[in-house]
């Protein structure tokens, strides 16, 4: 498996100001203005670049296949199961052109402090907590890379 970064494209689906009102509190919290003390994605869900489910849909679809074969692409990420789950729902495309397995982080991560307490000794850090998706891509390659070359 590449645990190194072969491209970076990014992507702002756009939504109703009155579905992002309705979020839970934790939401409201973490993707409110910066000047506000949160990552900004609301601001950029309503800004000029965010894009149409169905454009992103398409687009992202065909960025995956650029890398990947057809089912021999899994999902890998913290908690993947539920960003499978969008997908399923959101862009069932995508969904099932990747592969049925997931490589959850936060599993790998749980059973190493299980199994090995020390190894999460020095284990990468979320770069500020920000919640957006490039940062968690980053944050999962960098702890991927790190529980790899500590553990196998």
């Amino acid at each position: 498996m590449h645990l190194s970064e072969l491209s970076r494209k990014g992507w702002v689906v756009k939504k109703a100001a009155e579905d992002m009102a309705k979020l839970p509190r934790w939401h409201q919290k973490h993707f409110q203005s910066v000047e506000a003390g949160g990552n900004g994605l609301f601001d950029d869900i309503a800004g000029t670049k965010a894009l149409e489910l169905g454009v992103v849909a398409k687009e992202v679809l065909e960025y995956v296949q650029g890398y990947c074969p057809e089912k021999c692409c899994s999902l890998a990420g913290f908690s993947v199961h539920g960003d499978r789950e969008v997908l399923k729902k959101e862009i069932p495309e995508l969904y099932n052109y990747m592969s049925h397995q997931i490589i959850d982080v936060s599993t790998i991560m749980n059973l190493s402090g299980k199994w090995k307490p020390d190894v999460l000794i020095g284990k990468p850090d979320q770069q500020g907590g920000s919640h957006r998706a490039m940062s968690d891509v980053v944050h999962s390659i960098e702890t991927l890379k790190y529980f790899k070359a500590k553990l196998w």
